[in-house]
């Protein structure tokens, strides 16, 4: 069993054929936005409760291993269970098979956090992983499909929810 936010009735993510509309830039940042501030309280609410005390860089290390696993948590289950974080919820957006025909496998959304969110992430301590997530971000001007470099890698697209057209 999963959480009522993290989770919907399969047939409310599928869209309606392969003519689905994309979801815009402007909704997918704003998604995104939402979901790094919940992830960025889960991390904060670990650190304080396990971290007091600790010196500046295990407290750092403890930062960034807790915000990794619960991101990858979070992105994995919320996308393989159900195609939508809490953020798409809101935006009204939710991440399909690239061939419009169906959910994303558990295996196919944690390649896609792996290619997402956890490099961008890197960025804060890793300047090449910078260039990378320009290039992620980037990468959703150059296609059709409005594709990022990790939706590409997991053969995903994000769309607008045919459930509340």
């Amino acid at each position: 069993m999963h959480p009522k936010w993290c989770s919907v009735d399969v047939v409310t993510v599928q869209p309606e054929g392969p003519s689905a509309e994309l979801a815009t830039f402007g909704a997918r940042a704003a998604a995104s936005l939402i979901d790094a501030l919940l992830i960025g309280l889960g991390t904060s609410l670990v650190t304080a409760s396990i971290g007091h005390g600790s010196s500046r860089s295990a407290l750092t290390a403890l930062t960034a291993g807790t915000m990794a696993v619960l991101t990858g948590v979070y992105q994995t289950w919320c996308i393989g269970s159900s195609g939508a974080t809490f953020g798409n919820r809101l935006t009204k957006t939710v991440v399909v098979d690239e061939d419009l025909d169906g959910g994303v496998a558990y295996g196919r959304a944690f390649l896609r956090f792996l290619a997402g969110p956890l490099v961008t992430s890197l960025a804060v301590i890793v300047p090449l992983a910078s260039v990378y997530a320009l290039g992620d971000v980037a990468a959703m001007f150059a296609g059709s499909a409005q594709q990022t470099l990790h939706d590409r890698l997991a053969r995903t697209v994000v769309v607008k929810d045919a459930s509340v057209r």
